[in-house]
């Protein structure tokens, strides 16, 4: 993992941590078209050995076209997850979920049919979950809470008939 790289459209995205590398990108599936991994050692264009992943983000098109996907879980869709072990080791309150979601959505089309395109994609997503044994002083278990957020927005052009220009800005 220390050793691996992450590129969108070719590009450089990763950058180091203490132990080497880190993707330090936030996801978001609906922007991306393709994904090309590279698993057998490194090249000479990347001083690292890992595996290298390279996401390939969509882009519009003539036709106006949008999508919507909804991931959800709560805490009222899982089941208590502790047993006799536990208990005898202390832990009376298990870590469990607290909330889990993803939304994800993208639309993309023409500004000028033929010349000049655009796509956005938008994705707000959670993973929290209740520490075991851990609680707030009013008596409630802590929830670790991670809400994140992504949104790229592409626009690509047709310069001549065999060239293209494109650019991508990625909040996140």
């Amino acid at each position: 993992n220390a050793d691996a790289r992450t590129m969108i459209d070719g590009i450089i995205v990763d950058g180091l941590m203490g132990t080497g590398q880190c993707s330090c990108l936030y996801d978001n599936e609906g922007m991306t078209q393709e994904i090309a991994v590279q698993v057998g050692g490194g090249s000479a264009e990347h001083q690292l050995g890992g595996v290298i992943v390279n996401r390939i983000p969509r882009t519009g098109s003539n036709v106006r076209s949008s999508e919507l996907l909804f991931l959800g879980s709560t805490t009222a869709m899982q089941s208590q997850n502790i047993d006799e072990e536990q208990r005898a080791n202390g832990i009376s309150v298990p870590g469990k979920l607290y909330r889990a979601y993803d939304v994800n959505y993208s639309f993309g089309g023409p500004i000028i049919r033929d010349r000049l395109w655009y796509f956005f994609s938008g994705r707000n997503w959670a993973y929290d979950v209740y520490a075991a044994n851990s609680f707030k002083p009013d008596g409630t278990q802590y929830a670790d809470i991670n809400v994140l957020q992504a949104y790229p927005i592409r626009l690509t052009s047709q310069i001549t008939r065999n060239n293209k220009v494109t650019t991508l800005f990625n909040w996140t």
